[in-house]
């Protein structure tokens, strides 16, 4: 269960009259965690990329693109998040601002720490 859904459920505990656990909560944490880890994915492709382009102005270019495409796409579930009454937008946006925490937990991040204990 993405991150932003285990906070709603720990908070619904503590607090059931003040914070709501439904599946609006549930929804929004899954899609905005979709995005977040959408951005990264684009990101990586990007940087594949640039690495393999001779010209440093077409490189610069490509990036600025990327950037400038990832930051509307989070910005466009942002509002869809604010606006639809299907989702919590707190839930929806919470994933965008922490996404170190879905991170954690892929596969790339265990492949990266079985390489570094094989280096040493």
């Amino acid at each position: 269960m993405p991150c932003a859904a285990n906070l709603f459920f720990f908070l619904h505990i503590a607090k059931p009259e003040i914070v709501s656990f439904d599946y609006k909560v549930i929804l929004s944490a899954v899609l905005g965690s979709f995005v977040a880890v959408m951005n990264f994915y684009l990101m990586g492709i990007t940087v594949q990329e640039i690495v393999n382009t001779e010209n440093q102005e077409d490189a610069y270019q490509k990036m600025r693109a990327s950037y400038r495409n990832r930051t509307m796409l989070q910005l466009i579930w942002i509002v869809i998040a604010l606006i639809a009454p299907i989702f919590n937008a707190v839930a929806g946006i919470v994933p965008l601002l922490f996404p170190g925490s879905i991170s954690e937990n892929t596969r790339g991040s265990r492949l990266e720490k079985e390489y570094e204990n094989t280096r040493r």
